[in-house]
């Protein structure tokens, strides 16, 4: 096959095991795509941070109010952060492969995620790029010896083509075409580890929640007890969590509405502290945008997490600077470019799109990829 064919050509073979080994059903008109919508990040945040019920511990040295005043920390004064990361899916629903009694879908996938580098001029550039091209269906609804032989001719093309088992990732219950959305996670996580290894004293920003990667063993034996220089953002987050301010009998607690509904433009909540693999987890939010320029009040809001790995609280000085940098981050926008651009930082919006532009297109793969005709066989 031709080196300027995509990489995800290269699982033709696999097909035609499953043409010959079992019965097809196709996609009617090809592939369907089933690419991550925006909507889905609040529904993976709301599974990362489904242990925060109450948050009602301030975790920060020497800050007790709720809402913290910022300025933004612009580049040419202090370059804090460096390196943004991204990741995506885009998965391709191919058709149903039935043997015997037993039915799975078969879903091809293109897995990527990028670190991007910014130079102290502003100028950014690719840092670190990996994809996986996925061939992904349920393992139990397929016989032992058709797995083994899909893993014969997927083996030779190398770490970069891999079987995946669907049934392995997503919740119970949920739809088995959604469940390979999680394969990406472990693809960020390399990719995070690699680059928090070329950040140097430079920070990094991930998207997402901190809490998807499996960062706590790997940067463990990085960083130990050190503060690992990396913050994730969110833009769309789970509004499940309930949070405790004040102190003594003038406490209150407060949902999540009740607490951003009167955080100011350039304002940070106070941190809290959740848990994650029973590791330390800061949390707190940002508002980056003037609300009534916003269509609803959470819009223009990031939640921010910060992991550690010892046991006390982050200074107070160390949270604001953060978010000081965060907040010079909200320009340039990509407004009209992309829904969420009332939280997106700009060089993440590139991370971003550095990965889906490395996919291949729907259309593209209809023309170049196709399910072989079935041969028969003796079972």
């Amino acid at each position: 096959m031709s080196n300027r064919l995509p990489q995800l050509f290269k699982l033709q073979a696999a097909l035609e095991v499953l043409s010959q080994q079992t019965d097809v059903l196709p996609a009617v008109g090809g592939a369907t795509e089933d690419e991550l919508r925006p909507d889905a990040d609040e529904i993976q945040d709301q599974e990362a941070t489904k242990e925060d019920k109450l948050l009602d511990e301030p975790f920060e040295f020497g800050q007790s109010n709720t809402y913290v005043p910022l300025q933004p920390l612009k580049r040419p004064e202090e370059h804090v952060f460096r390196y943004f990361q991204d990741g995506s899916m885009r998965s391709f629903f191919i058709g149903s492969c039935l043997e015997h009694e037993r039915q799975t879908p078969v879903i091809l996938g293109q897995v990527a995620s990028a670190a991007l580098e910014r130079e102290a001029g502003g100028r950014l550039k690719q840092a670190v790029l990996i994809q996986r091209n996925l061939l992904l269906f349920a393992f139990s609804q397929v016989s032992e010896p058709v797995r083994n032989k899909l893993q014969e001719v997927i083996t030779p093309l190398g770490f970069d083509f891999q079987l995946r088992d669907i049934e392995q990732h997503g919740r119970e219950g949920q739809d088995l075409r959604r469940r390979a959305e999680d394969s990406m996670h472990e693809v960020e996580t390399e990719i995070l580890l690699k680059t928090l290894d070329k950040a140097g004293d430079g920070w990094v920003i991930a998207d997402g929640s901190i809490r998807f990667h499996n960062f706590g063993d790997e940067m463990e034996k990085r960083f130990g007890a050190e503060q690992p220089r990396v913050v994730s953002v969110a833009k769309s987050f789970s509004k499940n969590p309930r949070f405790k301010v004040g102190r003594g009998g003038k406490s209150k607690e407060l949902n999540m509405w009740q607490l951003l509904a009167d955080l100011p433009e350039g304002n940070r909540t106070i941190a809290f502290k959740a848990l994650s693999q029973k590791r330390s987890v800061v949390v707190w939010y940002v508002r980056l945008r003037l609300q009534r320029f916003m269509d609803y009040p959470l819009m223009g809001v990031i939640k921010v997490e910060l992991p550690l790995f010892g046991t006390e609280p982050p200074p107070s000085t160390l949270v604001t600077k953060l978010s000081n940098a965060l907040l010079a981050e909200r320009t340039v926008t990509p407004h009209g470019l992309d829904r969420r651009w009332h939280s997106h930082l700009y060089p993440v919006f590139q991370a971003e799109r550095c990965v889906k532009n490395s996919f291949v297109s729907s259309a593209i793969l209809r023309v170049g990829l196709r399910w072989p005709p079935a041969k028969p066989i003796t079972r």
